[in-house]
């Protein structure tokens, strides 16, 4: 009906000329005009019959025109286009053909012609002819118009077919800066950019569309899209940054999580929080805000979050999976497992994910591991169904060395080595040995494992000699690291706190202070020195400014509030203990350490319930002197609490009723 309508407007203009006269109308004097408006009287009576699908008689009428005219370039083009649209290509093809004999230069006939063939060109690959005649009909267009942007989106089109990529792109690229708010020519030059290899170029492509038009979700994840899998997220947030307050789901999600990976967690945050206010409902937006919130060490946010995604959409395991890494960050060993076991069955049976599947038994592996269940531990192994990875192989390792099954450890070191896995092999032999106390033999593989896995390994072979009664083996290997690499403050703080587990606090102290003055953001050996002044109840101001200083590295760490709040208690500053302690609380709610300082600091305040509430979490979450608290908690139940005791005791010495940890 386009081309009708076309037809009808010229007809109409041609009939109202001066001199035109109507059909039926005497013949004016001038011989020329008569036979041009007979010309277009018998092509509006063509328009005529084609509106009534009478084609055959539309055809005739054509013809009939041709016969006052045959002559005149532009009623052949006009017959073309209307032939065209009856039906009839080859005459339409001859009209447009005959029409640039006369005048080679018509400029509807060259569109007309250039058209027609690059229609025959896109249906019928094979038919080269047709496409390399287009493209000199177009090129000719092109040089003539070029500010076109329809004609330089067919070039781009045939440019692509006749396999000319570099060209093609370059039309694709015109038709863009000619058109900067269309999606589709955007999609099609990022589509041919990717085609050629330039990825790059293809994301600045979308990013650049994005930027200016925030509401463009296709182009949006199509650049989200490319950016996974570039890595690419800084060139997305220069990008995107300056449009952010533009708003947009995809876009501010898009640049939220470029923030995110790139370790900008606070900004990532900020970002997706006012993309979840304008799309509340947008899961992507909610996922990616839960993953800035445990970046950002926020993990009750987090958690609660993932849950509230669950409960909505549990159609989508990998969301309850996301729950349960953040349950097992907060401590909550019992929760994650639930939640895993329940993603372990929602990923179904299909053999494409099997290595997720497998993944979640490991999970769960180590966490019944972690707390004894060595029974369930194997059982979660032995049901991996891609059993030949190096990380069953660790697992398996270790539930092997927790039982004293010798024979299954030598079996798994073995395996471990035809894996290439020599560094762990060597470690998990060692630890066999050292079990055993074997300790030359355990010596050796020790060093071994240090070679190749690096210095780092060596805090976990010192706590291996610890635990297995050779804790002066674990000072010297620390003691031979920091001596090694003076400059290390990881080497320093690690055999400060292997000095503090052995008691030995005046030792402590001076490495620990050397690895914050080392490196001053070492928000961990900041917060170990000033919960173990708290702990041992000396030069608490310091302790305060020290957990201070590690909070400000680190905001959202349940076990740095606790420090702090644990510190005001240790003041006596009982209602600024209780921020923290209830933040920390909040964050790590399966932490016994935290849950008993709550309980506390809740008995100091006369809360009783609240105390007695706190403790038995505390119990049930499994305490270092599980006795220590019944006893507390018994104390409390016949009515003999602390809250009227608000006297301090001297630096240096511990409360009767403050629990004794080893700072986290």
């Amino acid at each position: 009906m386009k081309a009708a309508r076309r037809w009808i407007g010229l007809v109409a203009l041609a009939l109202l000329l001066p001199g035109s006269p109507a059909v039926g109308e005497a013949a004016p004097a001038d011989a020329a005009t008569a036979e041009r408006a007979t010309a277009y009287a018998h092509l509006m009576l063509a328009v005529g019959a084609a509106r009534r699908g009478e084609f055959a008689a539309a055809s005739a009428e054509i013809e009939r025109a041709l016969e006052a005219q045959p002559q005149d370039a532009n009623l052949l083009v006009e017959a073309a286009d209307l032939l065209s649209w009856t039906g009839r290509p080859g005459q339409a093809e001859r009209h447009a053909r005959r029409a640039l004999e006369i005048d080679p230069q018509h400029e509807g006939g060259l569109r007309f012609l250039a058209d027609l063939l690059l229609s025959r060109a896109l249906a019928a690959p094979e038919d080269t002819s047709s496409r390399d005649e287009a493209l000199v009909l177009l090129e000719r267009l092109a040089a003539r118009h070029p500010a076109d942007a329809e004609i330089f989106g067919r070039l781009a089109q045939l440019r692509h077919r006749a396999g000319d990529l570099a060209a093609a792109i370059d039309a694709g690229r015109q038709v863009v800066r000619l058109t900067p708010g269309d999606s589709t020519a955007t999609r099609s030059l990022a589509q041919l950019l990717l085609q050629a290899g330039q990825e790059p170029e293809a994301l600045q492509t979308l990013l650049d569309f994005v930027s200016a038009h925030p509401g463009a979700e296709d182009l949006a994840l199509f650049a989200e899209q490319l950016a996974h899998n570039l890595d690419a997220w800084e060139k997305v947030i220069e990008a995107l940054e300056p449009s952010a307050a533009a708003g947009g789901a995809v876009g501010s999600r898009l640049l939220g999580e470029s923030y995110l990976r790139s370790g900008r967690a606070s900004e990532a945050v900020q970002t997706l929080e006012r993309a979840r206010e304008e799309h509340p409902d947008d899961l992507r937006v909610r996922n990616n805000l839960a993953l800035a919130y445990r970046s950002l060490g926020r993990m009750a946010d987090a958690a609660a979050l993932f849950a509230q995604m669950v409960a909505e959409s549990p159609e989508f395991p990998s969301f309850r999976q996301l729950l349960a890494e953040t349950l097992e960050i907060q401590g909550d060993v019992a929760g994650a497992l639930g939640a895993y076991e329940i993603a372990l069955a929602s990923w179904g049976t299909a053999a494409e994910a099997a290595p997720v599947r497998d993944a979640v038994r490991q999970r769960m592996a180590l966490l019944n591991l972690g707390r004894g269940d060595f029974a369930a531990a194997s059982a979660l192994l032995g049901g991996v169904e891609q059993p030949d990875g190096p990380l069953t192989a660790r697992i398996a390792g270790r539930i092997a060395v927790e039982s004293g099954d010798w024979d299954a450890v030598r079996r798994t070191v073995r395996r471990l080595r035809e894996l290439n896995e020599d560094g762990p092999a060597a470690l998990l032999e060692g630890e066999a040995l050292a079990r055993r106390g074997r300790w030359s033999r355990a010596e050796g593989a020790f060093q071994t494992a240090i070679e190749l896995l690096g210095p780092e390994v060596r805090r976990r072979v010192a706590e291996i000699y610890r635990t297995a009664g050779q804790p002066e083996r674990g000072l010297e290997l620390l003691q031979q690291w920091v001596a090694s690499d003076p400059r290390s403050a990881d080497a320093r703080f690690l055999l400060g706190e292997y000095l503090y587990l052995l008691d030995r606090f005046d030792a402590a102290e001076p490495e620990l202070r050397a690895a914050f003055g080392l490196e001053p953001s070492h928000a961990p050996a900041l917060n170990f020195l000033g919960y173990s002044y708290a702990e041992r109840n000396t030069r608490l101001e310091e302790a305060l400014d020290l957990i201070g200083r590690a909070l400000a590295i680190d905001e959202w760490n349940g076990a740095y509030l606790d420090s702090l709040g644990w510190a005001y208690y240790q003041l006596g500053r009982y209602d600024e203990a209780r921020e923290p302690l209830e933040r920390a609380a909040r964050e790590m709610p399966k932490d016994p350490t935290i849950l008993e300082h709550l309980g506390d600091l809740y008995a100091r305040l006369g809360e009783h319930g609240a105390a007695l509430d706190a403790w038995r979490r505390a119990l049930e979450a499994g305490p270092e002197d599980p006795l220590a608290l019944r006893e507390k908690l018994a104390r409390a139940s016949d009515g003999d609490t602390p809250e009227q005791d608000n006297t301090r005791v001297a630096d240096g010495e511990k409360r009767a009723d403050a629990p004794s940890f080893p700072p986290r």
